[in-house]
């Protein structure tokens, strides 16, 4: 059950974390726009979103065995359509199956290590079971870097097939369990409010800037995505078995711990889509060397999440959280003011210091935010809490894509258009066209050699200057974190443990 727990995460975590490394050479390879770029993340994100919770209720009602096997060779099916896509239209659609598939499989993975082993060795699998899950995130932009340099970036996709199949043969060896108390009657409807808001909103976000604020489909779909979320929690509110049950926001701590994930991890993703077409597309590293330089937030993840740990369970959440969510914000400024570099050999003075400030931040906040989540509702209700904090986290994920997409387009345009003003009246013409590519934008062909050096001054400076207006949103929704944090969790009470 342990290692088919552990290849199912695999799967999840090397697909997200490898593909954001490989998405500069997706870009040229499927001459995709910006927009149909943030579609390949968030037609994943959206459907997995939406789903998680239902899909865990599925599998307490149905087996839980059944349910993740299903998922498996759904995420397997959708994986090889995505190796296969011949279009960005394809694989968008390819990604949307893939994320039903992985909000079928998520849930079982732990639900299931619960259900087979023992109290006295459940703290071990699920130790060994996180290990590995960190070890394959740490993996997979790497690995995506390596495929990506050889022009091999479909094998992104293409290497979860072997994982599916070992894990498909193995968990026929892996009892059923259900949870007998389990309630007859799904939440369907709390769930397809959650597809149609999330799907309304981040339509309007990417497709925004290239629309213009005025276009009737922007209008409607925010106004569609908005109304779709109030009606969903007016739903929760009053339904007897709901997905989300808001009662738990009364806890001050579940609110805040829930409130600070989506600031932390918003940013976190937000600005880990523009890193790598940043340090690709404009700084001049390949793919691999993209790759590498994100192994720093890996590394001080895994050596400090132990640490966060102990120093909860003496001193509780409210140091950690605020030194957290500060060093993160901190990491996000050093990201705003790295400029223009001279390449892989400028990474330690231009890069690294934001990296290292970004992973010893969230090496601080992630394991004290989890452990809060469950401290605050309870022992009765640990597989809820925990279900409910696994949605949050992804919820952000969709959330920083609409967000610093949005931004980050419309950043570009408008430093584009400032930037080419000293150029003539034609060529500013021309790279309007190229505005929806972000730092794929090409020198347009009918500039002539005189210029061409100038013009791509001007992209780089102008998708410099978008990433530094993404980075300090990172860097505001992180120092919005610490605020919060100083301001509604007291100090911890004497003889407390944990939460106060």
């Amino acid at each position: 059950m342990l290692v088919v727990a552990v290849l199912a995460t695999s799967m999840a975590f090397i697909d997200v974390t490898a593909l954001n490394v490989a998405l500069p050479a997706l870009q040229v390879a499927l001459d995709a726009d910006a927009a149909e770029l943030l579609w390949v993340i968030n037609a994943y994100g959206v459907p997995l979103t939406g789903l998680l919770l239902l899909a865990g209720a599925l599998a307490d009602q149905r087996g839980r065995r059944r349910v993740f096997a299903l998922g498996i060779g759904v995420f397997a099916l959708a994986s090889l359509l995505c190796g296969l896509a011949p279009s960005a239209g394809a694989l968008v659609a390819a990604r949307v199956l893939q994320g039903a598939g992985g909000a079928l499989m998520i849930p079982g993975s732990l639900a299931l290590i619960a259900a087979s082993f023992p109290a006295e060795r459940l703290g071990r699998a699920v130790g060994l079971w996180s290990a590995c899950s960190v070890v394959a995130m740490a993996a997979g932009p790497v690995l995506g870097g390596a495929l990506a340099e050889r022009g091999l970036w479909r094998g992104v996709f293409f290497l979860n097939l072997p994982i599916a199949l070992v894990a498909l043969a193995l968990v026929a060896r892996v009892p059923e369990s259900r949870d007998p108390a389990a309630p007859p009657a799904l939440d369907l409807a709390g769930a397809l409010l959650a597809l149609l808001g999330l799907a309304s909103l981040s339509y309007a976000c990417i497709t925004g800037p290239a629309r213009g604020l005025g276009d009737p489909l922007f209008g409607a779909a925010l106004v569609l995505g908005l109304a779709a979320l109030l009606v969903l929690v007016r739903v929760e509110s009053r339904s007897a078995r709901p997905l989300l049950p808001l009662g738990l926001f009364r806890s001050r701590e579940f609110s805040v711990a829930s409130v600070l994930t989506l600031l932390l991890y918003t940013a976190f993703h937000g600005m880990m889509v523009f890193v790598p077409l940043n340090l690709v597309q404009v700084q001049g590293y390949d793919a691999l060397q993209a790759g590498l330089a994100q192994l720093p937030v890996l590394v001080l993840l895994i050596l400090l999440s132990p640490l966060a740990g102990r120093i909860f369970d003496r001193r509780g959440p409210r140091l950690l959280l605020a030194s957290g969510s500060t060093l993160a914000c901190l990491g996000f400024v050093g990201f705003a003011a790295s400029g223009l570099s001279a390449g892989p050999a400028d990474y330690v003075a231009r890069f690294l210091p934001a990296f290292l400030g970004l992973g010893a931040g969230l090496g601080l906040c992630i394991a004290p935010l989890s452990t809060m989540v469950l401290f605050s509702v309870g022992p009765g209700r640990f597989a809820l809490a925990s279900g409910i904090n696994s949605t949050l986290s992804r919820l952000a994920g969709v959330l920083a894509v609409a967000l610093f997409g949005a931004l980050g387009q419309g950043a570009f345009r408008r430093a584009l258009e400032q930037e080419a003003r000293a150029l003539s009246h034609g060529t500013q013409v021309a790279l309007q066209g190229e505005a929806g590519r972000l730092a794929a934008a090409q020198v347009p062909s009918s500039v002539d050699g005189t210029e061409r050096a100038a013009v791509e001054r001007v992209l780089e400076r102008s998708f410099v200057a978008a990433f530094e207006r993404l980075a300090l949103l990172g860097a505001s929704l992180s120092g919005a974190g610490t605020i919060l944090v100083l301001l509604a969790l007291p100090r911890r009470r004497a003889g407390g443990r944990g939460v106060p």
